[in-house]
């Protein structure tokens, strides 16, 4: 062993790991982050583009099926699913 060189001890864990210890690691890691940033970006992108009901046709239920079918014309058949999840 060379004169300057401090040997350390090794510390070995036995049984089961630590969740937490990944869940950090996968937060700090900066592919992670890009990722959890594009899908924000994404995200934002898709309420930006897709148009909501307004507030005063949601009560209405006339004027909301009114607006229904001028999406139809926009979106066809993904205005069934616009519609399901109240956009």
């Amino acid at each position: 062993m060379a004169a300057g060189a401090q040997s350390r001890p090794v510390i070995q864990r036995f049984g089961r790991p630590d969740p937490f210890r990944w869940v950090w690691a996968l937060l700090c890691n900066v592919k992670f982050a890009l990722l959890l940033v594009g899908l924000a970006g994404v995200a934002a992108l898709v309420g930006v583009i897709v148009p909501q009901v307004p507030a005063p046709m949601r009560r209405n239920p006339a004027a909301r099926q009114a607006w229904m079918e001028m999406r139809r014309e926009d979106f066809g058949a993904f205005t069934g699913i616009m519609d399901g999840y109240d956009l």
